[in-house]
């Protein structure tokens, strides 16, 4: 297996990666004018989560997903738990790459048949798995703070269209559709950080571990908060009939021939952050298949998973109403149990353990 090294500072930047590069995602759909106060509530639950997920890695440094699995519940049960986890990562690879092609093919692609996009672009995100999650780590280096810089300074020129009028009334929803749709939030945000208990031991000081992903969490999850305020209160109640409000909300920017067309680099920017969040759930996903089947090489598996995982994203979804009902209905209930329900589960056998154990010696 590939041996290197990769800092805090280059795990928090990936981790800011997996949050942000959810901007595809519906999430205004969900609680509409109160997202906001859905993905603070999402915020509040992702901490738990991550808490769980890193406080596992912290009790086996050094370990990663599926040795962690195994040495908590055996090796057999832990195989059957490690491939449900190569198949939650290959799910997230579909749900993702059906995201990036529909948004470039509905945006610039229009006669370019959606799958040869899903190739292609899975084809640069197969390349970056393949020289390895130090050349990962280094792009995130260079792509994430540009983003960052370039996102704050594009909502900074929109301000002129901001309308605090557009928040009110709060909180429409009722309180139980306020908690599911936070919950949801916090699977489409935050739960995918489950993929970095994979990567975790490649980590050169451990002692940054947890700050890392928490700071990467916050970052990352700021960006989506910040994006989702703007959208509010620029658009208002027409957010509601674009596919992509921060794409329509970046169009009104026109403050004259430099600053026009700004979708561009909005595009872009999508581009580049959705690139690393696939790279990193792909590494995830073939490096978790190749320690359970004990290859040396996870090379050879690259590109076979790949092609299925494209093949799964067009086979799970007819069309963009069936990706997105999926996402806001079904992909919550599918993913919580990785991202939460496991980890939990597996602190408290853990927590069995070492009490039958004291008992035991005394």
């Amino acid at each position: 297996m590939e041996q290197v090294k990769i800092s805090p500072f280059q795990l928090g930047l990936l981790v800011i990666s997996i949050v942000a590069g959810s901007n595809l995602a519906p999430i205004e759909v969900l609680a509409k004018r109160d997202t906001w106060i859905c993905i603070i509530m999402a915020m509040i639950l992702g901490s738990i989560f991550i808490w769980a997920q890193t406080t596992l890695a912290t009790k086996y440094t050094g370990k990663n997903l599926v040795q962690i699995n195994e040495l908590i519940y055996g090796k057999k049960i832990g195989i059957v738990i490690n491939l449900f986890y190569s198949w939650y990562f290959m799910q997230l690879i579909a749900l993702q790459i059906f995201d990036f092609s529909e948004f470039y093919k509905n945006l610039m692609l229009r006669e370019t048949p959606q799958p040869v996009i899903a190739i292609v672009f899975l084809l640069l995100c197969g390349w970056a798995v393949w020289k390895g999650m130090e050349v990962i780590a280094r792009c995130s280096e260079i792509v994430i703070p540009i983003i960052i810089l370039a996102v704050i300074g594009t909502l900074f020129l929109i301000i002129p269209n901001f309308k605090f009028t557009n928040f009110l009334p709060y909180l429409q929803i009722t309180t139980t559709d306020l908690i599911r749709s936070s919950s949801s939030l916090t699977a489409i945000l935050f739960g995918e950080i489950i993929c970095f208990l994979m990567i975790i031991p490649m980590i050169n000081n451990h002692t940054k571990l947890r700050s890392a992903i928490f700071i990467g969490m916050y970052l990352g999850g700021a960006l989506i908060l910040l994006g989702s305020v703007y959208v509010i209160a620029v658009l208002g109640n027409t957010m509601e009939i674009s596919s992509y409000p921060l794409l329509q909300l970046v169009r009104l920017i026109d403050l004259g021939e430099f600053f026009s067309r700004m979708e561009v680099l909005v595009t872009a920017s999508f581009f580049w952050i959705i690139f690393l969040k696939i790279a990193v759930i792909y590494y995830a996903m073939v490096l978790n298949t190749a320690e359970i089947f004990k290859l040396k090489n996870m090379k050879p598996l690259i590109f076979p998973l790949g092609v299925l995982g494209v093949n799964l994203a067009f086979i799970l979804f007819d069309n963009s109403g069936d990706h997105y009902s999926f996402i806001v209905n079904g992909y919550p209930q599918m993913a919580i149990p990785y991202q939460f329900v496991i980890p939990l589960i597996s602190l408290l056998v853990i927590w069995i353990r070492k009490s039958l154990a004291t008992k035991k010696e005394i």
